[in-house]
């Protein structure tokens, strides 16, 4: 309540399972909001909910987004930033639209911000903002995060707020969004939406790849995609058919 707290889960592989766990990494809210404040669902559609923390704060989490995006509307409310995390560093852009935070677990954030957030080692900020705040966990590469890091940098300022799936054609999804800001849609795509993709407008960005439990993330530049799947002709007779006499009886106890 009153604060949204994010993480980049670490996981755990064995033969038998595989746990992700939530580490709430960065924590962002405002000073007019506190543990009590409570917050509504103001907007949902097929791929994203939009929370609204009071007249404060507005987040519309978008699946898919390699951001999170902040929004606030000001009314003399200054920006919260907390972690579990100590700071090694804070590196701020000499117009502080842009900092990189790196924390003493080895994880590296950055925020970028619609106007100038004078931001401290501590994280915290002595002024009210207006605005919208980006946050983006940054993957290491090794020792060189630039090209991932250069593109987050390209694509700030267009966000995502609404996003739609059209499933009126048969054996095809339409993906949209609706975007607010400048510059073209940065969204993440998994191997299964690549294998089916057909519209890539600038291809896919493998220099920024996130790990999932679904399998590697690429980012991908455009407000639509569309997936296209192979039909499979549907008859009588099996496929491949089936030679296993117990798989047999049971599918003939089952038409019985």
């Amino acid at each position: 309540d009153g604060a949204i707290s994010m993480g980049y889960p670490s996981r755990i592989v064995q033969p038998g399972f595989i746990i992700q766990s939530f580490v709430p990494d960065l924590t962002i809210s405002c000073s007019a909001l506190s543990s009590s404040s409570k917050h509504v669902v103001s907007h949902y559609d097929d791929l994203s909910v939009t929370l609204q923390f009071e007249e404060y704060l507005s987040v519309p989490l978008v699946r898919g987004c390699p951001y999170i995006t902040f929004v606030f509307h000001g009314h003399g409310s200054a920006v919260r930033i907390s972690s579990i995390h100590g700071v090694i560093e804070l590196w701020s852009h000499a117009d502080l639209t842009k900092h990189r935070i790196t924390f003493n677990n080895g994880q590296k954030w950055l925020i970028y911000s619609s106007v100038a957030l004078k931001l401290s080692s501590d994280l915290s900020v002595g002024h009210d903002f207006q605005g919208f705040l980006r946050v983006a966990f940054l993957p290491s590469d090794g020792d060189d995060d630039d090209s991932a890091e250069s593109v987050l940098d390209k694509f700030k300022s267009s966000y995502p707020v609404h996003g739609h799936a059209d499933l009126s054609a048969p054996f095809r999804v339409k993906y949209s969004w609706e975007r607010v800001g400048s510059g073209k849609l940065l969204m993440l795509s998994l191997p299964m939406h690549r294998d089916m993709m057909s519209n890539l407008e600038s291809g896919i960005l493998q220099e920024l790849s996130y790990n999932s439990i679904d399998g590697e993330m690429h980012g991908i530049v455009g407000n639509s995609w569309i997936l296209n799947e192979k039909p499979i002709s549907v008859g009588w007779h099996s496929v491949k058919g089936i030679f296993d006499s117990v798989s047999k009886k049971m599918v003939a106890d089952a038409l019985n």
